[in-house]
């Protein structure tokens, strides 16, 4: 989603879709169904030093490509560039890299997940690979596809789930769960245990060039789902049905983020003003609207409570927490973006990879990846 998205009217009833037919607009409806609070799963290491002190420790521009948020896989940082996968050891060299699309100009790698502690999950433009990482000498990686997914495409959503069901959605709309042949057995995917789809919900979400559906997995066999350009959003049951259990229109959403068991914290627009909303995980109610003077996305969490969020302007750490009867939201660090000079790190970042308490690794929209490091 690019900043000038943020400033879209919602789609009008009228409006016409990439196929011809008008959207389908969904009414708000609730169902009653059994209450379950999400189980918040926190960061393994949590950033503690002030924004006001970090300092630039490295630098890499791939010259405004599209290129995922980092992750930590075989001891390596990892991301995406437009066609392939690159691996950066500890001092941020680029040992491996590896073409998983093809020569085809417009196919490019949307996103990696990790599966298990050697197989990623990339999707692409035209299919999803399996793919299972060997290194039988340090920086000397090799790796196979496993197995290939091609339903649909552009598949820009793919995620394992608290019960080891890996999820995907592309242009057909639909959200496709699929399980491990042998999944009873608790036995790991490879050649002889694949995945095979076992259910899926139709019409989710629309998806338009410019803009696609995220979730959050709520660990408690359920989804927060939401669409931006369609103001959206959607719980989904993936067990033990496959269903939409509530739906709601009017939160044009940045993002959104878990910041407790109990709460998920959203932030986006609702025309003309900018706000952080709380919906309660048991209700699926929204409990509190707080007006916020930027336009701020939710970037992720560091430990219960407290979560990086900023905008084009500003990279802040904000913590909401329930005292006296009340919810108040505090910043605790801010850092402003410069206008000019150094400090001039373009667009608003697209999380944070913490390495350490005063480390993290971060990408932004102008296609750069960013190491900070506070004192």
């Amino acid at each position: 989603m690019s900043d000038d998205d943020s400033e879209k009217f919602p789609k009008s009833e009228n409006e016409e879709d990439e196929e011809g037919g008008a959207l389908e607009v969904v009414k708000e409806f609730t169902l009653d169904f059994e209450k379950k609070l999400a189980k918040y799963i926190p960061p393994k290491i949590e950033f503690k030093s002030d924004l006001n002190k970090l300092t630039v420790v490295t630098t890499i521009d791939f010259n405004d490509e599209f290129i995922s948020r980092p992750k930590l896989f075989f001891g390596y940082l990892i991301l995406n560039v437009k066609k392939g996968i690159n691996f950066y050891d500890k001092t941020y060299n680029l040992i491996y890299n590896k073409n998983f699309v093809g020569n085809n100009e417009e196919d490019e790698i949307l996103g990696i997940k990790i599966l298990d502690e050697e197989t990623l999950i990339i999707s692409a433009t035209d299919k999803v690979s399996i793919t299972r990482f060997y290194e039988k000498e340090p920086k000397k990686i090799t790796c196979e596809i496993i197995q290939e997914i091609s339903d649909t495409q552009f598949y820009f959503l793919n995620e394992i789930l608290s019960n080891n069901l890996l999820l995907l959605s592309g242009l057909h709309k639909k959200y496709v769960f699929y399980q491990l042949e042998y999944y009873a057995q608790d036995q790991k995917f490879g050649p002889n245990n694949k995945f095979k789809k076992i259910g899926e919900i139709e019409k989710v979400h629309n998806v338009y060039d410019d803009d696609c559906p995220g979730i959050i997995d709520l660990n408690n066999g359920r989804l927060f789902s939401w669409m931006n350009d369609d103001s959206n959003i959607k719980i989904i049951e993936y067990s033990p049905d496959f269903k939409i259990i509530k739906s709601k229109n009017g939160y044009q959403l940045h993002n959104a983020g878990l910041i407790n068991d109990k709460y998920i914290c959203l932030m986006g627009l609702k025309y003309p003003k900018f706000y952080t909303w709380l919906m309660d995980t048991e209700s699926l109610e929204i409990v509190k609207t707080i007006e916020t003077p930027e336009n701020d996305s939710f970037i992720g969490s560091i430990c219960e409570n407290k979560f990086f969020c900023g905008s084009d302007i500003s990279f802040k750490i904000d913590t909401i927490n329930f005292e006296n009867g009340e919810f108040i939201r505090k910043t605790i660090s801010k850092r402003n973006f410069s206008k000019n000079g150094e400090e001039n790190w373009k667009e608003s970042f697209m999380g944070a990879l913490v390495i350490d308490e005063k480390t993290f690794v971060t990408t932004n929209l102008s296609g750069r990846l960013l190491v900070f490091q506070g004192q």
